[in-house]
């Protein structure tokens, strides 16, 4: 997988049994098990996460499509600073139905890191697989 101009070693990571899906993560990323599903992320702050779309609680009117480098997947669905008004962390939503079930897709991270997250986080959510066997 090739992270930041770098060819890096990734690993294929499942959600399951929370989500029927699983990605290869690459090696600049971290697992971090939470109460009800799994994240991947660097320096604590810097983190994707997938799971039901309605987990996020976020309005999709609220949203805008102002990060210019991912306005061309189809499912960008928009941006905001964390919590609606803080400019130093940020967030971007993606949404994706799979037999009926809206799922989303969350980027978060400092606005400082964007150069650097986005890409890693487009990179890895490129490999979003279905797993066919839920443990």
């Amino acid at each position: 997988m090739l992270i930041d101009g770098k060819e890096v070693t990734s690993k294929f990571e499942s959600l399951a049994p929370f989500e029927p899906f699983g990605l290869y993560v690459p090696s600049v990323l971290e697992r971090y098990d939470v109460e009800d599903g799994v994240e991947f992320g660097y320096d604590t702050r810097n983190l994707i996460t997938i799971g039901p779309y309605s987990q996020f609680a976020v309005e999709e009117a609220d949203l805008k499509k102002t990060y210019e480098a991912i306005v061309p997947f189809a499912e960008y669905i928009g941006s905001q600073p964390e919590g609606g008004d803080n400019p130093a962390i940020l967030t971007d939503f993606f949404a994706f139905e799979h037999e009926g079930t809206r799922y989303g897709i969350r980027f978060r991270y400092g606005k400082d890191d964007a150069a650097t997250a986005v890409p890693r986080f487009l990179e890895t959510i490129r490999t979003l697989k279905l797993v066919t066997e839920m443990k």
